[in-house]
């Protein structure tokens, strides 16, 4: 082969190397990523247009967010507006359609086609944004919108100053509870009735100096801090309510601390003291906030130590002595990143309170909000030692995009151990059935687990599964807890339906050896074979085929048992006259 002739046959081998690169992804170290551009209507390169997004890059609500490694989930979103070198730049929309909004694409191609203005119709849109833009992205005044895909009601709105997609300035976010909004028939826009407001300066959708209204119809109440999450929060705010039997009830201005969103502790705030001073203490820890007429820390402050570690609370003695919380700045931006640990402090001993662990979601609640009261924490192992707790842990759901409770568990605690608790949400079939109640023989349908025997209309039978609030038994028949909020347990137990078959001790199935006769099998193997060429000396492999006689040695198999046919017990009883 001539030498010219090579560097075609390479050169346009590569060629093709890039181009099925190119077209079917290159595997780097996971499946090949895809982002492909659509112009619908318009001018999207500089003009006014309608775009199509499709991508596998990253969920275009998540900023943070990096392409996947172990998977590929493909977004459809929409750009509408005005674009300037191929890109969202000035005003403009941005949007995922549902069924609907996908069935009214054409209605949306006509308003950008006469360069008209979209509105926030919830009947088509999964979220919505609208305002000024910079490459793709909200940067200047502007909204978002979230909706429930089930009834189109909003879960959420931002609106404010933006960088970047995410709320940077002045802005207010709404969190609504269900049905908990109000659309103004004269402006369109929503009202808030039931859920939260979070108002304020923003950084990142993050309410760095905020003032949060709770909404329950008529009633509301208030509460002013720093760094404020939707959900895991800590620190001092100021509030003017409380809750009490789940309803909001308003007081005086008191200052609360908050431990990852569990409220630790409420003060009369009395004023803030003008007696404000710094005071050097050991250990280069430094002291900010209220003193005695010596001069020395008695009351509210803060103490930062050369570590970065940060107290904020009630202090006597250069220590901390009441209510505070321990935080740091060292690695971390902000609160919502942080461990958090708060409560009652005595002499420095921490009695009473909550541990929060940001990256598990984990919030530990326990001790006695009593200065006499002989409870203990351990700061270092973020555990109860003494007293009675409550652990917490969120996870996040995929399908809705929150975090939600998954278990919650309370008991009292000596030496580090569990002497007693029960489970609230998330408990395990074990423990459902450990601690729930019976009355005259008669527990909750909620308490209810597979494997129970109950009795309905005088016949017992076993519960085999639950499918949606549906409990299906043995005996075919099912029943749910709108038709039945309390069921009746059996006498019987399960062994009373099925016996076990002693033959093969319930297994369903018998050992037995195995000969297999000689037969006629196809062997393959490879020869091997040496070619010599003009250029090379090759060895390639050659797939040679053979017919032989083989013999098989005994061997153990297993089979359905012959005294119960596989079942594994000798009689299968669906139901049972209780009496």
């Amino acid at each position: 082969m001539k030498q010219g002739v090579l560097k075609l046959y390479l050169k346009e081998a590569i060629r093709i190397f890039v181009i099925c690169g190119i077209i079917y992804g290159m595997p780097a170290g996971s499946k090949a990523q895809v982002h492909k551009e659509e112009c619908l209507e318009g001018d999207c390169k500089n003009g006014y247009g309608l775009k199509k997004i499709t991508t596998t890059y990253k969920d275009p609500r998540d900023y943070k967010a990096k392409p996947s490694k172990w998977g590929r989930t493909t977004y459809y979103y929409y750009l509408a507006g005005e674009f300037k070198s191929k890109k969202l730049n000035g005003n403009g929309y941005r949007f995922e359609f549902n069924y609907a909004g996908l069935d009214n694409l054409h209605k949306i191609k006509q308003l950008i086609k006469e360069k008209g203005k979209l509105a926030p119709v919830e009947k088509y849109y999964i979220w919505f944004e609208q305002g000024e833009f910079k490459d793709d992205l909200l940067n200047g005044k502007g909204f978002t919108i979230d909706y429930n895909t089930y009834n189109g009601s909003p879960l959420n709105i931002k609106e404010g100053e933006f960088k970047d997609g995410l709320l940077n300035g002045q802005g207010v976010k709404l969190i609504f509870n269900n049905w908990g909004n109000y659309k103004d028939s004269m402006t369109g826009k929503y009202i808030l009735k039931q859920g939260r407001m979070f108002e304020g300066r923003f950084e990142q959708n993050l309410c760095m100096e905020c003032t949060v209204t709770e909404k329950q119809g008529e009633r509301e109440g208030h509460m002013t801090g720093k760094e404020v999450s939707e959900i895991f929060f800590s620190g001092w705010m100021m509030s003017d309510f409380f809750y009490e039997s789940g309803k909001i009830k308003n007081m005086a201005l008191h200052r609360v601390l908050y431990i990852g969103g569990e409220k630790i502790a409420s003060l009369q705030p009395g004023g803030e003291s003008t007696n404000i001073k710094k005071v050097e203490l050991d250990n280069g820890r430094v002291y900010y906030g209220e003193c005695d007429a010596a001069g020395q820390p008695f009351g509210f402050g803060k103490i930062e130590t050369i570590t970065g570690n940060i107290y904020e609370g009630q202090v006597d003695n250069g220590r901390p002595d009441g209510y505070g919380w321990y935080h740091s700045r060292d690695g971390f931006k902000y609160y919502a990143e942080q461990q958090a640990e708060g409560g009652l402090y005595k002499n420095r001993r921490f009695i009473y309170g909550a541990f929060f662990e940001p990256g598990t979601y984990k919030i530990i609640k326990g001790g006695i909000d009593d200065p006499t009261a002989q409870t203990e924490l351990n700061s270092s192992m973020r555990e109860v030692m003494i007293g009675p707790y409550t652990l917490k842990k969120y996870g996040f759901d995929a399908k809705s995009g929150e975090l939600k409770l998954e278990r919650e568990e309370s008991g009292v605690k000596k030496d580090g151990s569990i002497v007693s608790s029960s489970v609230a949400v998330g408990m395990t079939k074990e423990e459902r059935v450990k601690q729930r109640k019976v009355t005259n023989g008669r527990i909750n349908i909620s308490d209810l687990v597979i494997g129970d025997v109950v009795v309905i209309n005088g016949i017992a039978s076993p519960v085999i599964k639950e499918i949606g609030g549906l409990f299906y038994l043995k005996n075919e028949k099912y029943f749910s807890s709108v038709s039945m909020p309390a069921v009746q347990l059996s006498k019987y137990s399960l062994k009373d339906f099925d016996f076990k078959c002693q033959q093969c001790l319930g297994s369903g199935s018998e050992s037995y050896t195995y000969q297999q006769p000689p037969e006629q099998i196809v062997e393959s193997h490879y020869r091997k074979e040496t070619i010599v060429g003009d250029y090379t000396v090759i060895t390639r492999p050659v797939l040679e085929k053979v017919i032989v006689t083989k013999t098989f040695s005994p061997v153990k198999r297993i089979r359905n048992c012959s005294g119960c046919n596989g079942t594994g017990v000798l009689k299968n009883i669906a139901e049972l006259k209780e009496n």
